[in-house]
């Protein structure tokens, strides 16, 4: 430590401002206490009376700081009585980017006071003038090298798959033996991140709309200061593709790489519900969903074939539920349909699909068949998703070199978007060649759920959920019904399963070996008595 014992000055009082860089450091105890002590030190050898301490914990590249405001603030405040000194351990403690440097200088001697360390001595001749700068400058060098060598350990660990940036809903960071501190399933969060993103990719959440409602339902979701979860906040869930084991770092030019920490959904289901969002765009959340009408904008009017609403009629004693047709100039407009009528065709509607126990039986021996041919064709599936894998490979590093040589804004947009495709591609077709071949035992746990399905469509509508009503609907009708006032239904298109049914229910009885799972004809109800 050098104190220049041949440098008088006639100021007797002084603050000391110290630095360090992060929040973090002054956590652990690391740096400011030492400056003031070091600050104190010289104080005392010069003899002057150390009246305020002031610190930061920021970055030395900028000028804009708490605790340097208040400093000069301070002396601002005194500047017409007394003169002051301002102590720094070290010429980096001030600032470590030349301009940061010359503002502050600049700010100190215009409130009258003068800049002193025990480390260097900061005077008004050239030579100590060009030393300071020197100095400064090498302290800017010196914080831009630590920042290039902590991004390229950055890239490297994201290279090696780990997730380095604030944990997202779902995850959290814990040390992991033999990887060190990584992002790990944070419940119940994660279940339901998983189920949110599954259900959209399914169709379960017709629209992101959909989804925002799901998640406001759970109290542990970040939402606004109005208690509501924000359609971005929604958006970037679900375009996010960390939950499908990626990583994706558009700074660093690293798209979609593979990562370490437990996927909550496929890349297959990842890809499903970037295609839907295409499609479907963004809705915002609505909050006045009726649960009292789960035909609501399902139903058609067969008159204009426009879907019906709904609502309740306020009658003497009660309010009245009624769906009914608000398309102008429709010959039914305004004429409404008890909810129960409606309601209660509906139900009927679904008896009819429920197949007979001999039918689901057969089309046992028929899915039996079709699982074994699975089997036999898992390998050239495998073969073939590896094939195409490696070309899109080739193609992304085609564009990836075209991306680096890119100087156009609009060219380099267009370059990250077909990467960012290409490597959809790939990640998917991988994904397909990890499959495990199915086993018999995963076929009797399929067939057992979509036998319950099957079997009884009726019992998911009488449970009165609307959540599963809606599942229902999208499951059974491809698309909406026609449904005219003391007419009832028209006749309804119906989904592959229960076609399906109906087609065996048509053939005579024999065990058939259809061309494909879409049946060729249309037949009577499965489940009806002849008349």
């Amino acid at each position: 430590m050098h104190f220049d014992k041949e440098h008088t000055h006639d100021l007797e009082r002084a603050v000391i401002y110290a630095r360090v860089s992060s929040a973090a450091q002054v956590r652990r105890g690391h740096g400011l206490e030492s400056q003031e002590m070091t600050c104190r030190q010289y104080a005392a050898f010069r003899g002057y009376d150390v009246v305020e301490v002031y610190r930061d914990d920021i970055t030395g590249k900028t000028s804009d700081r708490p605790g340097m405001k208040a400093l000069l603030a301070f002396l601002r405040s005194k500047r017409r009585s007394e003169n002051f000194v301002v102590i720094i351990d070290d010429i980096s403690r001030l600032a470590r980017d030349i301009r940061a440097h010359m503002d502050l200088r600049d700010a100190i001697e215009a409130v009258g006071a003068e800049l002193e360390s025990p480390n260097m001595f900061f005077g008004q001749d050239s030579k100590s003038q060009y030393f300071e700068r020197i100095q400064a400058l090498n302290a800017e060098f010196h914080r831009k090298q630590n920042v290039e060598q902590v991004v390229s350990r950055m890239k490297a660990r994201t290279l090696n798959g780990y997730y380095l940036f604030s944990p997202v809903l779902g995850y959290r960071f814990e040390l992991v033996a033999g990887h060190g501190k990584m992002l790990v399933r944070d419940e119940p969060a994660a279940s339901i991140v998983t189920e949110a993103l599954e259900g959209f990719a399914t169709g379960r959440f017709h629209r992101a709309s959909d989804v925002g409602r799901f998640l406001q339902t759970f109290p542990n979701v970040p939402r606004d200061p109005h208690g509501d979860v924000r359609r971005q906040y929604v958006h970037d869930l679900l375009r996010r593709p960390l939950y499908a084991g990626l990583i994706t770092v558009n700074k660093w030019k690293l798209y979609l790489h593979e990562g370490k920490h437990e996927p909550l959904i496929s890349v297959q289901t990842y890809r499903k519900i970037q295609a839907r969002l295409e499609e479907n765009g963004y809705a915002r959340p609505q909050h006045n969903i009726n649960q009292d009408f789960p035909l609501r904008g399902f139903v058609n009017c067969a008159s204009c074939e426009r879907p019906m609403t709904a609502g309740w009629s306020k009658g003497r004693t009660a309010k009245y539920p009624y769906y009914l047709c608000q398309t102008k100039g429709c010959s039914e407009h305004r004429k409404s349909v008890r909810k129960e009528a409606i309601e209660g065709d509906f139900r009927a509607l679904l008896v009819e699909l429920t197949p007979a126990p001999e039918l689901l039986a057969m089309a046992r021996k028929m899915l039996s068949h079709l699982w074994d041919a699975l089997h036999k064709r898992h390998a050239s599936t495998t073969l073939e998703a590896k094939a195409k894998a490696a070309s899109i490979t080739q193609k992304s590093e085609a564009l990836m070199q075209r991306l680096m040589n890119a100087d156009d804004p609009k060219l380099v947009d267009i370059y990250e978007k077909q990467i960012m495709k290409l490597e959809g591609e790939r990640r998917e077709l991988l994904e397909k060649a990890k499959m495990p071949i199915p086993q018999n035992a995963g076929f009797e746990q399929i067939y057992r759920t979509a036998c319950a399905f099957l079997s009884n469509p009726c019992k998911i509508w009488d449970s009165g959920i609307l959540e599963h009503q809606k599942l229902l609907l999208k499951l059974v009708f491809p698309t909406r019904v026609a449904y005219a006032k003391n007419k009832g239904y028209r006749t309804a298109a119906i989904a592959s399963p229960f076609r399906l049914l109906r087609s065996l229910a048509g053939s005579k009885g024999g065990l058939v070996e259809p061309d494909g799972i879409e049946p060729t004809t249309s037949c009577m109800p499965c489940k009806r008595s002849p008349n």
